[in-house]
């Protein structure tokens, strides 16, 4: 029967969320492949698009497999229905390694990027406790410009130059000076330092508050789940929880990239025609054994007997002669 145009369209709407999630489930697939396909080109850009071509085409092969499997085992054929699963199989499997590859990297340069994350963050609290640490060792010190006022009004005393700058202090009243001199020198030396060290915290602490806090090396569904097993007495590590969550949701993907394009598309029977049914009531006794004849010689494979004929066509054996003239 020939469907109407309003029965497509009717067709196609019904079909369509089935045709939208297939095409993003086999998208993601595909995405899988062409990533694991691509990175087996190295860095030679030919063997990489000749991979990524091969990798994008068996997933199409194996979405067009699950059609063809599904229309094959509707029309009964078996042969062509090994075929495609067989199809369906090999790229399905490609498919998996390429998703567990691919979030294989991905936990590894996490795994790389958090501990970078973590060993510069603790190299920098270090650095903030030793200058807290120099700067708790470092003597009080009054600000290094009252200090140099100091330092000034004392180069303008006369035990100053008599002392030839403290180089050459020799009577007491001058080593007394020259030893309060050096005082303030190592005061101001002192305030240097402590600001250099306040700096230093400073800067410090501001280049701690610009690196993010490294993310958890599990997922909050990873730890949900792990807690939902430790409260039935199963204990497991989060990690491994987050993986297992990763190959379940890999190969829900996967299934629906098979069996999305099989809902969506999916093969109807080939319509059976109808035999015309003879009724042989309505025949005359020759047409009958004519008939007859054909098909006793078809089912049997030999041409029956006159008396087979009459038997069967219920007459005698003279019409049975008759009809076969």
């Amino acid at each position: 029967m020939t469907m109407t145009k309003k029965q497509k369209f009717i067709g196609a709407l019904k079909r369509a969320p089935f045709t939208i999630a297939a095409a993003g489930a086999w998208t993601a697939s595909a995405g899988f492949n062409a990533l694991t396909g691509a990175s087996m080109g190295g860095d030679d850009p030919v063997q990489t698009i000749i991979w990524l071509i091969a990798a994008i085409s068996l997933d199409m092969l194996k979405a067009g497999g699950a059609i063809k499997l599904t229309a094959a085992l509707n029309n009964r054929r078996f042969g062509l229905a090994s075929v495609a699963a067989g199809l369906m199989i090999i790229g399905t499997a490609v498919s998996l390694l390429s998703a567990l590859t691919m979030r294989a990297n991905v936990a590894a340069g996490s795994d790389a990027g958090r501990q970078k994350i973590i060993e510069t963050r603790a190299a920098i609290k270090a650095d903030i406790a030793n200058a807290k640490a120099s700067l708790r060792s470092v003597q009080y010190a009054r600000l290094i410009a009252t200090v140099e006022a100091d330092i000034q009004k004392a180069q303008r005393h006369k035990r100053w130059r008599m002392s030839e700058q403290c180089s050459n202090a020799t009577v007491e009243a001058s080593i007394a000076f020259c030893n309060k001199y050096n005082a303030l020198s190592a005061e101001k030396t002192a305030a240097a330092t402590r600001i250099n060290l306040q700096i230093a915290i400073v800067s410090a602490n501001r280049r701690l508050a610009a690196i993010p806090m490294p993310k958890a090396s599990s997922s909050p569904v990873a730890k949900t789940v792990g807690t939902i097993l430790a409260s039935a007495g199963i204990e497991a590590d989060p990690t491994k929880v987050a993986d297992w969550i990763m190959i379940f949701m890999t190969i829900a993907i996967e299934f629906g990239a098979v069996a999305g394009p099989a809902l969506a598309f999916n093969g109807q029977a080939t319509p059976k025609k109808k035999k015309h049914r003879i009724d042989m009531k309505k025949m005359s006794k020759q047409q009958r054994v004519i008939y007859l004849a054909s098909e006793m010689e078809a089912l049997d494979g030999r041409a029956p007997s006159k008396l087979e004929l009459a038997r069967a066509a219920d007459c005698n054996p003279a019409t049975v002669t008759r009809a076969l003239q």
